[in-house]
């Protein structure tokens, strides 16, 4: 026979099921994992800092993915987090299908041009000037944030 706390888990797995995304219960209440009530319980915080770091993590192994490594061991630290602030913000797929060719200006050594295609980008309409000009900052190599 199962312990206390592997019987509950089967039978709570069973009667409330996974989903890794969050979707709306039967009283439409926003949802996820295991019946978790995200309106009336959300998150802690270390639950928060655990996905964070994850996704940190995440993002770091997708801007290693987007760009060479030669391009990266040439980019400065800033101009690293720049970057991943955007890959953060939009995630791998969207980032790389949105700017194709601001990659590839990147890539070339030609910032300049990167930073001005972003500066224009719908991208910078939706986060607005606030964002858009910390990353602009952060990809001239300048450090805003102390």
């Amino acid at each position: 026979m199962l312990d206390l706390m592997e019987a509950f888990k089967k039978m709570l797995v069973i009667d409330e099921g996974k989903r890794l995304k969050v979707y709306r219960d039967s009283k439409g209440i926003p949802t996820i994992g295991i019946g978790r009530n995200l309106e009336g319980r959300g998150i802690s915080e270390s639950e928060c800092n655990f996905m964070f770091i994850n996704d940190m993590n995440q993002t770091i192994e997708d801007f290693e993915a987007t760009f060479t490594k030669e391009t990266r061991r040439r980019l400065s630290q800033n101009q690293q987090m720049g970057l991943m602030n955007l890959i953060f913000n939009m995630g791998k797929d969207r980032f790389q299908r949105s700017f194709p060719n601001t990659i590839a200006r990147i890539e070339n050594g030609q910032m300049i041009e990167a930073i001005e295609a972003l500066s224009k980008s719908k991208w910078s309409i939706d986060v607005g000037p606030y964002r858009t000009n910390r990353v602009l900052a952060l990809l001239q190599d300048k450090w805003i944030y102390d």
